[in-house]
């Protein structure tokens, strides 16, 4: 079973999501989280196989949470899980490419539709389900 972390401070969004996903995709088990902090304490607590990340939450925006969560893997042996990094402004999005250049991370500019969240979490993850 795949684990999937959402972190997203608009709760709308982050219950849109969660309802996308627990919809559209089987054998993946959701957590979500409105703080990057508190994100990345979960994570060290039990790794998760993708994140799911707004650029601009509370606590540790998306970068410093993928730092946080590389930091942690580099350091326990783990490898770091695929990220997919959102963000309403496209300009946030534009470093993404270099910033996280060595890892398995995509970009998706908000308002995204519900296929192409799904689509893009099956291509990182491998998980099935029926189309949206």
């Amino acid at each position: 079973m795949k684990r999937i972390l959402v972190v997203e401070d608009d709760p709308q969004l982050l219950e849109f999501c969660r309802e996308i996903l627990d919809t559209y995709l089987e054998d993946c088990q959701l957590e979500c989280l409105d703080d990057g902090s508190a994100a990345l304490a979960r994570f060290r607590e039990e790794p998760f196989d993708l994140v799911v990340t707004d650029c601009n939450v509370p606590g540790l925006d998306g970068r410093e949470l993928y730092v946080g969560v590389r930091d942690f893997c580099r350091a326990t042996g783990r490898e770091v899980p695929g990220f997919i990094f959102c963000s309403a402004v496209a300009k946030a999005l534009e470093t993404i490419p270099s910033f996280a250049g060595q890892t398995n991370a995509r970009q998706l500019l908000k308002p995204f539709s519900i296929a192409d969240l799904v689509d893009m979490v099956r291509e990182m993850t491998g998980a099935s389900g029926d189309p949206p």
